[in-house]
This record gives C-alpha cells, sequence and structure tokens, in this order.
C-alpha cells in the first residue's frame, strides 16, 4: 500500500521504479484517497481522473521529468509535490487510448479502451472500504500468532535440550559410576606431567599447566573429583604479560591456591616486562606477587625470571618456617646493572634449598642458608665466587659453573686451598686466560664427572688437579673451544692418571694414532705384570673435532676398537660392549674422506657383531661408511 500526507491542496506525484516491471508514476489527491492517474513509462500518456484531465505526449511537462528520475535498477518509492495546478492539453480529434479504473469493487484493475461518452461517469473507489477487517486479515493474523508461540516454544526446548546434554556423560560415564572417588583422584594425579614445566611457557599466560581446567571440564562429577585432588592444584605456571594476562585476576589465583592447601607448591613466575613509570601494570604485578607470597611458607619449589627490582617483593607476609627445596632466579636483563637492595630475602628464617639456580646473578641477590645445597646450577659470577660457593657448601655434590669470565677479588683467599669431600660432578665452562687460578686452589677426592670446557689453553692444570684429588674418575669431557693448537700429548697426560674412566668424551682437541695405538694395547693376564694398561675401562668414546683433515688413519681406529671388544683366545680383548662415535669435519678434496677398503669392511663386521659405531661427516652430516660403501661400489660397477 502506498500512502502519502500533502501539505498543500494540490496532487502528489509518486514515482515507482522496480526491477522486475516497468516505470509508472501514480497521482493521488490529498483531499480525497483516491488513486488519479497511473502510466506506464514506456507511455508518455497519462490521465487525471479526478478532474478529467490529461496529459499526453509532453516530454518537458513535470510529470515526465519527475518520472526520469528514478533508474529502473532501483527500488524507490518517492512522493513529488507540485506546487501548481495541472492544465489539459488542447483537444484533439481523436480520443486516445487510456487506462482508467474499471469499477468501485476492484479499483486498481484498468482496462484499455477508447475514451468516449459510453464511460462517462466513472468514479475512483477509496482505498479502505470496509471499516472491519476481512476474513482473511483474521486468519493470517491468527497464524503470525500462532507462529510466534511456536518460535518461542521451540527456544525453550532448545535451551532445556542444552541443559540436559551435560546429564548424558553423569549417565554413560563408567569412570565415576563405578569407581570409587578416592581410586578416580588417584587416578587423575597421573595426569600431572612434571616435565612440561620445564618447557618454553609459550604465549599462554595462566595457567600454563592447564590438566586441572580440561579435568573439570567432562562433566560436574569430574570437576567434583578435580577439585577434591588438591595435590593438581599444587602447580602455579605464570607468565605475566602486558598484552595477554589481564584475563588474570587476583581472585582467581586465590582460588587455585587454596585448593592445594596444605600441600607444597611449586611456582614458576615469569614477568619480562614490568616498569614503574608503567603505573596500572606494576600494581598488577605487585598484587599478583603478593598473593603468592602469603604461601611463602607453603613453597616447594620456586623458579623466578624477573625484573631485578621485582624482587624485594617477595618476602614472607605470614609467620614460618619456609620449607624451600628448590630455587631458581633468572634475571629477566642479565646485561642490566642491578642494585645491591635488588635481593630475594623472605625476611625470616633463611630457607635451606637443597637446589639453587643462580642465572646472570651474583651470589649476594639470594638470602639462604647454603649448608644444605646439594645442587647448584649459577652462571656470570666470578672465579673468586666460585670458590666461596663450593666453600659455603658442604653438601655440595653437583656443581655447575657458567661463563666464569673474570677472576673477581681472588686475592682474599690469601692461598687458601678448599677440600671438599661431597663434590662428585663438576660441570665448569671458564674463558679466563688462566684456569689453574681455579683448579689449583680445589680438591675434589669423590669427584667421578668432569666436564670442563676452556678456550685454547693448556690442559697441564687439569692433570695437576685430577693428581692431587686421586678422585675415581669414570666420565671425562673436555671442549677445547677455538683451539688449533696440538694439545695430543696434553690429552694422553690427562687420560693416564684416570685409569677408571669409562666415558670420554673430547670435542676440538685433535687425536692422533698414537692416541688409538695406546687403546691397541694389549691387556696383561699377568697380575704381576708392571706393563700399564691404558683406560682399562672405557666403554663409550667421543671425538668431535671442526679443524682440518683428521691426524689419524681409520686403520688405527678399526685396530683399537676390534682389540677393545674382542673377546677371543688368541686376543687379550676384554669383551665389553663399546660405543664409538666420531665425527670429523672433512671436505671432499681432503684425505680420510673416504674409509679404506680394509678398514670399511673391519667396521661392517664389529657394526655386525653389536658394536655400536657411528661416524659421521659434519661438513654435510653425512654417514662415512655409508658413502664409502657407495663409493667402492660405483667404482667396481
Amino acid at each position: 500500500m502506498i500512502s502519502a500526507t500533502a501539505i498543500v491542496n494540490e496532487p502528489i506525484a509518486i514515482a515507482i521504479a522496480s526491477r522486475n516491471t516497468a516505470r509508472h508514476l501514480l497521482l493521488i489527491h490529498p483531499s480525497s484517497p483516491c488513486l488519479l492517474a497511473s502510466s506506464p513509462a514506456s507511455r508518455r500518456r497519462f490521465l487525471y481522473c479526478g478532474r478529467r484531465r490529461r496529459v499526453d505526449g509532453d516530454p518537458h511537462h513535470p510529470l515526465l521529468f519527475a518520472q526520469d528520475m528514478f533508474p529502473s535498477n532501483l527500488c524507490a518509492v518517492a512522493p513529488l509535490l507540485f506546487p501548481f495546478p495541472l492544465q489539459p492539453p488542447p483537444p484533439s480529434s481523436t480520443p486516445p487510448a487510456t487506462r482508467f479504473c474499471h469499477n468501485a469493487s476492484n479499483p486498481l484493475v484498468y482496462e484499455e479502451g477508447p475514451f468516449n461518452t459510453e464511460h462517462t461517469n466513472i468514479g475512483c473507489a477509496p482505498w479502505r472500504k470496509r471499516t472491519s477487517p476481512c476474513s482473511v486479515c483474521l486468519k493470517l493474523e491468527t497464524l503470525d500468532s500462532q507462529i510466534a508461540e511456536t518460535r518461542a516454544f521451540l527456544e525453550h526446548l532448545e535451551t532445556h535440550r542444552a541443559a540436559l546434554e551435560p546429564s548424558i556423560n553423569n549417565a554413560h560415564d563408567p569412570f565415576t559410576s563405578l569407581l570409587p572417588t578416592e581410586l578416580a583422584s588417584r587416578i587423575f594425579r597421573f595426569c600431572m606431567n612434571e616435565e612440561d614445566l620445564d618447557s618454553d611457557p609459550g604465549p599462554e599466560p595462566w595457567p600454563l599447566h592447564r590438566v586441572p581446567f580440561v579435568l573439570s571440564a567432562v562433566t560436574k562429577r569430574w570437576q567434583a573429583v578435580a577439585r577434591l585432588t588438591t595435590s593438581l592444584w599444587t602447580h602455579v605456571c605464570l607468565r605475566l604479560d602486558p598484552s595477554h594476562t589481564w584475563r588474570l585476576k587476583e581472585e582467581m589465583l586465590n582460588e587455585w591456591l587454596s585448593r592445594s592447601s596444605p600441600h607444597p607448591l611449586t611456582v614458576q613466575l615469569e614477568i619480562l616486562y614490568c616498569n614503574s613509570k608503567d603505573l596500572r601494570w606494576w600494581v598488577f604485578c605487585r598484587s599478583i606477587i603478593v598473593t603468592l607470597s602469603k604461601h611463602s611458607t607453603r613453597w616447594g619449589d620456586i623458579s623466578l625470571k624477573t625484573p631485578d627490582h621485582l624482587l624485594p617483593l617477595f618476602r614472607a607476609y605470614r609467620p614460618g618456617t619456609p620449607h624451600l627445596r628448590s630455587l631458581s632466579i633468572a634475571r629477566a636483563f642479565p646485561d642490566e646493572v642491578s642494585d645491591p637492595d635488588n635481593v630475594f630475602d623472605l625476611r625470616t628464617t633463611l630457607p635451606t634449598p637443597q637446589s639453587i639456580t643462580l642465572l646472570g646473578c651474583q651470589l649476594r641477590i639470594a638470602h639462604i642458608d647454603w649448608n644444605k645445597v646439594t645442587q647448584a646450577d649459577i652462571s656470570g659470577i666470578t672465579v673468586y665466587e666460585s670458590l666461596k660457593m663450593v666453600r659455603s657448601a658442604p653438601a655440595l655434590r653437583e656443581c655447575i659453573l657458567y661463563n666464569i669470565a673474570e677472576v673477581g677479588s681472588i686475592h682474599r683467599l690469601h692461598g687458601e686451598y678448599l677440600l671438599h669431600t661431597a663434590l662428585t660432578t663438576l660441570d665448569i665452562n671458564i674463558s679466563i686466560d688462566q684456569i689453574s687460578l681455579f683448579f689449583d686452589r680445589l680438591t675434589t677426592p669423590s669427584l667421578k664427572s668432569l666436564r670442563f670446557e676452556c678456550f685454547g689453553q693448556s690442559l697441564d692444570p687439569v692433570t695437576t688437579f685430577l693428581q692431587r684429588s686421586s678422585c675415581p674418575l669414570t666420565s671425562l669431557t673436555i671442549l677445547h673451544g677455538a683451539c688449533k693448537l696440538n694439545h695430543n700429548h696434553e690429552l694422553i697426560e690427562v687420560l693416564e692418571i684416570v685409569p677408571t674412566l669409562e666415558t670420554l668424551h673430547v670435542y676440538n682437541v685433535k687425536t692422533f694414532d698414537e692416541f688409538f695405538e695406546l687403546l691397541d694395547q694389549q691387556q696383561s693376564r699377568n697380575n704381576n705384570d708392571d706393563q700399564h694398561t691404558f683406560l682399562p675401562s672405557l666403554t663409550d668414546l667421543s671425538v668431535n673435532w671442526r679443524y682440518g683433515a683428521p691426524t689419524f688413519s681409520w686403520s688405527a681406529v678399526h685396530k683399537a676398537i676390534a682389540a677393545r671388544v674382542s673377546a677371543e683366545p688368541g686376543r687379550e680383548g676384554q669383551g665389553k660392549p663399546m660405543r664409538i662415535e666420531l665425527e670429523p669435519y672433512i671436505s671432499e678434496d681432503e684425505g680420510g674422506y673416504y674409509i679404506d677398503e680394509e678398514s670399511l669392511e673391519g667396521f661392517q663386521r664389529l657394526i655386525h657383531d653389536g658394536v655400536e659405531i657411528t661416524i659421521r661427516n659434519m661438513a654435510g652430516h653425512m654417514d662415512v661408511i655409508a658413502y664409502s660403501k657407495k663409493y667402492y661400489a660405483d667404482r667396481k660397477a
């Protein structure tokens, strides 16, 4: 239905454009709601029925101009107001064909025909003849009401179905329906993977360890069992980042911590950015640290990687003795100058951890009791602090010292020598010019594993250290970084004083035929014979070098391995299994790129007998045995 309201007592023209029909122009008189005229756009003829006036064929008439304003590709209805009366054109001798109202009962049906005396008094019917709705409208109204009610009922049914769906899991779950709660809780504990806590946290802010949430999302029964299993909630892994962590609320963290009570907590906290000028973020980080610190008496293992100025916020807010077993502190910005006041101090009874890790930190950064420390992993300290730490930890068994690049206040030791009887494993990376400043002051009679890395220095201080310690060393790893000098004789001197050695890994130390000839030495069966056997217990050998062609022959390597593993009566070998790994760096134009045929066949026999032999060319990470076999096969072909 088209309606229009006139503001002056003049006819109104309405232009209609349709995609499917031709354009039309309708005239409606404001004084009477009746249709006055209608004409297709294809014809330039119009009929003014109310006043019996015609507009025919005038291309400049305002009605035609209004009609052409609306393009045929638009659907529009626009009332156009004409502030002037419409005048009929001059009379014509031939009456034009017109479209006019047919009768009052069907006012919108028109017929084509001559305008003659047969149709002299045809009146236009009003828009609404009836005062009450017709039966069809009543039926449509009833149907619309029923459709609305049906849609509302369907929405209700869908909501009810969504509420019933979780009950299916409860009804069909044999895990919680057949097993008692205690057994289900024990099974839940196996879902915790401790290795996940040592992995890179990645972009996930909190909680990284999502096992409790995953278990709680299955059914309400699973959720109840998970919440009752307090050990599921003992791991708190947080990585605070301004772009991700605003979802974490203090109330959520409190609820998590309360579910784990009274078990010891394992806390991992990483904050890579916290500037005091960013007040809102600083307050947020402080609130998280304070919340964690309120449970400091339950800290079992805590690992921190934060800016230094946040460390003083970790303090005991409640009385009690801390039960800290492991403490790890890593600086978020290692190159930043640290304030002496930025320390980890609970300000209560000193914690007595068994494991301590300080990465890029000085010893003063952690106020702890070192007497019960058994494992230490420390980097970025001086030689003086290293020896001081070893002396402060009499129970220390495993020690890793990395990036010892400065001497420090070594003069404070006043020639003091340290005897440490508990130390069994020592791993040290030292880059100072004189490694003797460390090894000459230390004696470790219980040492079983030694791994040290130096840069092109003599191995004599290590030899003196092992002689003085007289330790039962079983594993030795030597890394000579960026050294092209010949230290083969020094290496042999070191190995001759450790006959208990079982595992030997040598990196970037040139080895010659002399070394493998010593390994080929036959062991005498006569116990009274003074003949010395070179490394009689060796079962694991790894040699890696990256500078030039190998300085040994493949035949010497084969003979040494065969002598070690052979148990035949004609040989004096020990019959022990061996693992051999050789990793040279050889270019194709250098000698030794291919294994000679005799040694190649010998290596293949040893591999067939069960000896684990790996020879890999690091120039292309290629198997030397494999490409040597192919080389000789192609030559014979």
